[in-house]
């Protein structure tokens, strides 16, 4: 979907270069379609991280065995404290956060308007958890790596749990500097959270976006 919709940005739009932003879950479907052929010219991967091979084959593993006893659209509390859950848990333990919905940004107002959505509350299915794990390891593949092309921009906060608080993007930019056929830039603000792009200093996060755009 993500390259057929460049592709349609790119006929309604032909002489205008076409940039794919994608944060968190949808940085691993941007990294994902960075290699295959597409129309983008340029790649930021917001609040993105890397997963261990081992733990990702293992919670492949549960997911798979879960669903010969349970439906795609069930629930899985086990899933949850292994993914989410566990996130949360351990910025509690540093005492970044005292309530969940916290892990998101600091900005309080945003914060409040995250812990009464209903639909961002929403729990993900088994089917969710199977195609999540299927797409981290797509997305950071050696071969997808070997395609991916064109400039790429990482941000992450360093209060980003997804990221190991920016260890794991380092070693991603590492990565893709080995085996990418690309320039690769890195950018980590102090002090911010999983939605750099919801942060109270989110100002500076997009005159760097902008920035990486127009360069």
């Amino acid at each position: 979907d993500v390259i057929v919709l460049g592709e349609r940005i790119r006929q309604d739009h032909p002489k205008k270069p076409i940039i794919l932003l994608g944060h968190s879950m949808g940085s691993f479907i941007a990294r994902a379609a960075a290699g295959l052929p597409n129309p983008y010219s340029k790649y930021i991967f917001v609040g993105t991280g890397f997963q261990d091979p081992l733990l990702l084959k293992g919670g492949r593993a549960i997911v798979k065995t879960i669903r010969l006893l349970r439906s795609n659209r069930s629930a899985s509390k086990m899933l949850d404290d292994l993914t989410f859950n566990s996130l949360r848990k351990d910025m509690r333990k540093k005492g970044l956060i005292k309530e969940d919905h916290e892990w998101l940004t600091t900005d309080t107002a945003q914060g409040d308007k995250n812990r009464d959505d209903q639909v961002l509350g929403q729990k993900f299915s088994v089917g969710a958890y199977q195609a999540l794990f299927d797409l981290i390891r797509q997305a950071q593949s050696l071969e997808t790596l070997k395609q991916t092309k064109r400039p790429i921009l990482f941000l992450t906060g360093e209060q980003d749990p997804v990221s190991q608080y920016g260890k794991t993007v380092r070693q991603l930019a590492r990565r893709y500097r080995k085996y990418a056929n690309t320039s690769v830039s890195e950018i980590y603000y102090p002090g911010m959270r999983h939605e750099v792009l919801n942060e109270a200093g989110r100002d500076k996060v997009y005159r760097d976006v902008l920035d990486f755009i127009t360069n």
